[in-house]
């Protein structure tokens, strides 16, 4: 079974950061801890599908 983690975690993470622009324009609080987690889930989303890729590869 594939691991679907990382590429869910990245994809989340790029709609909280399109949120957070929505937030930005509508001048509405909490805008940059929405794009933080954003930014958060979508490193650690491409990170963890980096390193599934990698271990597939070599096994």
């Amino acid at each position: 079974m594939k691991n679907k983690l990382g590429p869910t975690l990245f994809i989340l993470g790029v709609l909280f950061i399109l949120t957070s622009d929505i937030f930005f324009m509508n001048h509405l609080r909490g805008a940059r801890i929405v794009y933080w987690m954003g930014f958060v889930c979508a490193f650690l989303g491409g990170i963890w599908s980096v390193l599934q890729w990698i271990k597939n590869k070599e096994g």
